[in-house]
């Protein structure tokens, strides 16, 4: 069901005019993508994912930054 942002139900032809102008554009994309880097070093987070508060069962996380 098409709706606006902020939940109001809108008709398809409203929906396809509001996602031109609300969609990520090919340089939002970019710039997304330019912050998404892996990391693989055990005890490192990726800069773009909050750290959770605590880790497995309840464990503290342990980083190495």
């Amino acid at each position: 069901m098409p709706t606006d942002p902020t939940g109001k139900p809108i008709t398809q032809d409203e929906f396809k005019r509001a996602n031109r102008q609300l969609a990520a554009s090919d340089s939002d994309r970019a710039y997304i993508m330019s912050l998404m880097h892996g990391v693989h070093e055990q005890g490192k987070m990726a800069a773009w994912i909050a750290p959770p508060d605590r880790g497995i069962n309840n464990n503290p996380v342990i980083t190495n930054t």
